[in-house]
């Protein structure tokens, strides 16, 4: 097992899909470190010497991929962005509701049924609209429309 950029690969694995399992980095992004280092998409990952990790890393860095926390962290700043700006994507999502434009019917509701986010994300955007408490927040919910209107 090679742990690199706080993800574990399996030593038997193709670099070309070992590389897969670390967040932000799939076949196209693989297939361009390996040829920035100079490594055949068809080695083993446990065949690789630490100075490719250290290089795979630094053309990371160089060419600004955003990976791992980094993305996740970009991510979430996105969505924080939509809820402030009271955008119609922002409210699907505090919702736990596709925003592309998918059917609600049933599949919305298995979205939301699944992991049960809704909950969280309600509460954090009520938070973000100046409700104190979890009761005034579904006091409203339940009584007059949603978004709230301060």
């Amino acid at each position: 097992m090679v742990r690199w950029l706080n993800t574990f690969i399996e030593d038997a694995k193709v670099v070309e899909r070992g590389l897969i399992q670390v967040l932000g980095i799939g076949q196209a992004r693989t297939k361009t470190l390996c040829r920035a280092v100079g490594i055949a998409p068809t080695t083993k990952v446990g065949d690789l010497r630490p100075w490719h990790w250290d290089q795979m890393a630094k053309e990371i860095h160089t060419r600004g991929w955003s990976i791992q926390e980094e993305l996740k962290k970009e991510v979430y700043d996105n969505i924080v962005r939509l809820q402030r700006m009271k955008h119609r994507r922002g409210y699907r999502h505090a919702l736990a509701l596709p925003t592309r434009g998918q059917r609600t019917r049933w599949h919305g509701n298995q979205a939301r049924r699944a992991g049960n986010r809704g909950e969280k994300m309600d509460m954090q955007l009520a938070k973000a609209e100046g409700y104190k408490k979890k009761q005034d927040w579904q006091i409203n919910r339940k009584g007059a429309e949603y978004p709230p209107q301060l």
